[in-house]
Formats: C-alpha cells, sequence, structure tokens
C-alpha cells in the first residue's frame, strides 16, 4: 500500500491504521517515525518492514540526535494518516478524526485521563486537531514474548473509569464496514445490525490494541488514542484474535489471554470469536481483501453454530 494510498483511506477520519500485520517485533523508531534528513524516497509500510535492522538503528539514531538537538523531526506512524512529528520530548500529532478535533470535552476528558494511568502516553495539551503528548521509546509489535503484559495492560485500561465519552469506531462502525465490504465484493451475505445489540457497552477500549509501544522496562503504552472510549471489551478482544488468526499466531493470542485473565472475568469466547470475524471483514478494504473476508466469514459462522441467531443473513437482491 503506497503513502497515497493509505492518505486517501484516513483522509475523512472514518478508516483507522491497521498495524496488524505487522504483528512481529520492529524497532517503533523506524516504524513510527521518518527522519526529514534521510533520503528514502517513497517507500511503502509493507517495504519499511522488510528494512535491515542496521538501517533501522541508523534511523532511530538519527531521530535521537535530533531530538537532543531540539530539531524538529518528521515522523509516520503506521497507516495513519495524521501529520505527526518530534518535537523535542515531545510527539506533535495533526490528528484525521474529526469528531476528535471538534470535541473539546472529550479532549479534555481525554487529557486527564492520560494523566491518571501508565497505560497512555500523556498528553500535555490538545489545540483542535493538534495533539502534544510525551514520546515513547520501545518496540512496537505483538509477539509471544510481550503478550502476556498486553494482556495484562489491556485489562488495565478496560477497567478504568471516569472516561464517559463513546469509542468512536464501535460496533455499528464496525457492521456497516463490514456490509459496505460485502456488498463491493457483491458478496449476497450481510451482518445484521442487530447484532450491535449483543455487545455492551462495559469497558474503555482501544479499537486496535496492537498500537503500542513496549518500553525497554517493559511496560506497555497504547498509542492513537484519540478515538478511545466507552464500548464492548469484545471489540479490543475480537481485534487480538483476528490479528493473530490472520498472522496465524495461535501462541500469541493464548499468552495475550492469559495475561488478560490473571484477574477473574466470566467471557463468552463465542462472542469474542464472532467479534474477530466481523473486524476481518470490516478490515478487508484496507489489505489481503479476499483472505480477510473468507477469514471472517468462517469465524462469524462458527461461532453462530454455537451461539445461535441470525447474525450472517442473505441480502435480497
Amino acid at each position: 500500500m503506497t503513502r497515497k494510498e493509505i492518505k486517501h483511506l484516513t483522509s475523512a477520519g472514518k478508516y483507522p491504521h491497521d498495524l496488524s500485520r505487522g504483528i512481529g517485533r520492529l524497532d517503533s523508531s523506524w516504524l513510527m517515525y521518518r527522519n526529514s534528513n534521510l533520503k528514502h524516497g517513497p517507500t511503502s509500510f509493507c517495504a519499511m518492514l522488510a528494512q535491515p535492522n542496521n538501517r533501522m538503528q541508523r534511523e532511530a539514531r538519527a531521530a535521537d540526535v535530533g531530538r537532543s538537538a531540539g530539531r524538529e523531526t518528521e515522523m509516520k506512524q503506521g497507516y495513519s494518516g495524521s501529520a505527526v512529528r518530534l518535537v523535542g520530548d515531545h510527539v506533535e500529532k495533526v490528528t484525521s478524526d474529526r469528531a476528535f478535533s471538534e470535541d473539546m470535552d472529550r479532549q479534555t476528558a481525554l487529557i486527564e485521563l492520560s494523566r491518571r494511568t501508565a497505560v497512555l502516553p500523556r498528553i500535555a495539551k490538545v489545540d483542535g486537531a493538534t495533539i502534544l503528548m510525551e514520546f515513547i521509546g520501545g518496540n512496537e509489535g505483538l509477539t509471544e514474548l510481550n503478550a502476556q503484559q498486553v494482556g495484562a495492560s489491556l485489562r488495565l485500561l478496560h477497567d478504568l473509569n471516569g472516561f464517559t465519552h463513546p469509542c468512536l469506531t464501535g460496533v455499528d462502525w464496525l457492521v456497516l464496514l463490514a456490509n459496505t465490504n460485502l456488498a463491493k465484493a457483491n458478496c449476497s451475505t450481510r451482518v445484521a445490525p442487530e447484532l450491535a445489540q449483543h455487545f455492551q457497552n462495559d469497558a474503555l477500549i482501544h479499537s486496535e490494541p496492537t498500537g503500542f509501544i513496549e518500553t525497554n522496562d517493559g511496560r506497555i503504552v497504547f498509542i492513537d488514542i484519540e478515538v478511545i472510549g466507552r464500548g464492548s471489551r469484545y471489540q479490543d478482544l475480537g481485534f487480538i484474535e483476528y490479528s493473530t488468526r490472520l498472522s496465524e499466531s495461535p501462541g500469541v493470542l493464548a499468552s495475550f489471554m492469559k495475561g488478560y485473565l490473571s484477574s477473574p472475568i466470566e467471557l463468552n469466547r463465542w462472542r469474542m470469536r464472532q467479534m474477530a470475524g466481523l473486524i476481518a471483514i470490516a478490515y478487508s478494504r484496507f489489505a489481503d481483501t479476499e483472505k480477510r473476508r473468507a477469514l471472517g466469514l468462517e469465524l462469524m459462522e462458527e461461532a453462530e453454530q454455537h451461539l445461535g441467531g441470525d447474525a450472517l443473513q442473505r441480502a435480497s437482491r
């Protein structure tokens, strides 16, 4: 996917980036920013993943020098269409999400939330679409080695209280996007809008919890947090299952769930699988279209056999 394509998908602030294809461990200094002084030329996200480690390390050192010297350094975050740059020891992000940039109450609440939890970057200020937050150094990528800690950290986020704003990309949004993709593929199946009723807003969710930094001391800090809000914990859990199914990493999912369930809670794993299927269909818009759509339908059909109901319906001609 080229930068032009990425910008097209995210310019409206409707379609969030998707890091699931980069599930392996990466040096976030390379993944997160491109130093403006290095002459890389146009490079796709997948090509970035293929670069040798020594180049990643050179990029990291270049940005570290820029940060220590107080220079401004251009940054690029995965599939995000937002403008991001490093300013001293802070990250300045101009978000493409209009719903966030036009809601001052939400901005104020997010600033307060960021200052009372260690699993989010501390936000210094928000001015419209511009967010100034602390720089988090470390590694990005969900692996079997860090999955348990990620699960435990996501559970901490889910259990936070006081932030009452809804997630901007919740279950209704997923159903709409999934059905748009199915129609575009001339598929006769549709996801029933009533499916959303089975996923209650019971947690503070991220919606794409593979977006995080693992710091050098082992902490997990979630990034790209403008859309977080009240939603169904199954959306985050389903996203992890979707990501690990797509990458064929069952051990990662097992380790993640061990961390998430370190504090007991009753979960319906078939609802989680149903959500994973919904997300796979919804995200088939971005890449690997046929593979993701087929995976999503398979997971939803499998879940429906155990849950009953008619989450998948035949579209009328």
